[in-house]
């Protein structure tokens, strides 16, 4: 039987997010390993006292633990939101490598599953390496007032709030070459066509073997796609178009404190949509503020970076 494990990367203000992660995926697989890595430092014994207190099924993992090389040098350069991208290569590679896993998927910790990852799981038999598009066909090439094509060409073809990855040497290439670029090259900075970790994954089908690119409708639905994906109850799970399962939605840009509306992207001349406007996601937004709430998230949200 294959050695698997889910992994959530966080700064310290958003754990009760990744423990909201690990708890909906629990739901659907009990069998599974868990991890959170924190890329953040405390000393606190309260605070390491609440971590353990609200943990009952994640190994927590400081950044510091993974002995990386270049941790000191990249936190002298990055903020707190590029460094929990820049470790990533190296977060991947100690589960592969160190703990040995066969088959890893990293998720983002503003993700909450719906259904199961029995499809993904299988499909790393023959992949090494699974990715999901923000948009998965022409039909989702539409303006909105959230998101347009455009906006794909500064922040990239594919969305890592979910990568799948296989134990072998197509993903230990990716993640060592993956790593020399984020090293030095993991700003937050779309005008020097950069954006974090996410960009160079538009070359990873060109570059290495056995990507496999989920174009499910049910994966990764967002804010950037919605427009073109109706969500219907179905039993206990959830249909999206009425044919394929939301497997899991990205709660990317949603602010619990402006909650009344579906991503928090204010700006000159930027439109909010409210989630009322969208009652088939209203329920999947009511299930994450509970989760939440269930996992102290006032208490964590107010956490000082400090690396």
């Amino acid at each position: 039987m294959d050695k698997i494990c889910v992994a959530a990367i966080c700064s310290l203000n958003y754990f009760a997010d990744a423990l909201g992660l690990v708890e909906s995926v629990i739901r659907f697989h009990p069998e599974l390993h868990y991890y959170i890595f924190i890329v953040d430092r405390s000393d606190d014994d309260d605070l390491h006292n609440k971590l353990a207190e609200m943990n009952n099924h994640a190994n927590i993992i400081w950044i510091d633990e993974l002995k990386i090389s270049e941790l000191s040098a990249m936190t002298e350069k990055y903020s707190v939101a590029e460094m929990n991208l820049a470790v990533r290569p190296s977060v991947f590679k100690y589960l592969l490598s160190d703990r040995q896993y066969d088959k890893m998927f990293y998720i983002d910790a503003d993700i909450r599953l719906f259904a199961d990852l029995s499809e993904t799981i299988s499909l790393l038999d023959t992949s090494s390496i699974l990715l999901t598009p923000h948009l998965i066909g022409p039909e989702e090439d539409e303006d909105t007032e959230m998101s347009s094509l455009d906006d794909f060409l500064q922040y990239g073809i594919y969305n890592l709030g979910f990568l799948g990855l296989k134990n072998d040497r197509n993903s230990e290439k990716l993640l060592d070459w993956w790593h020399s670029k984020l090293v030095d090259k993991c700003f937050l900075a779309p005008e020097r066509f950069l954006f974090g970790d996410q960009k160079w994954i538009d070359f990873a089908p060109a570059l290495f073997d056995k990507v496999r690119i989920l174009r499910s409708p049910g994966y990764n639905m967002a804010f950037w796609n919605m427009h073109k994906r109706i969500v219907t109850r179905q039993g206990d799970g959830f249909l999206v178009n009425g044919v394929d399962r939301l497997v899991f939605y990205h709660f990317s840009h949603y602010n619990p404190q402006r909650g009344e509306y579906i991503a928090d992207l204010d700006g000159p001349g930027q439109i909010l949509v409210n989630i009322s406007s969208r009652p088939d996601l209203m329920p999947l937004f009511e299930y994450y503020n509970q989760t939440l709430s269930l996992m102290n998230s006032n208490y964590f949200s107010g956490i000082k970076y400090n690396l």
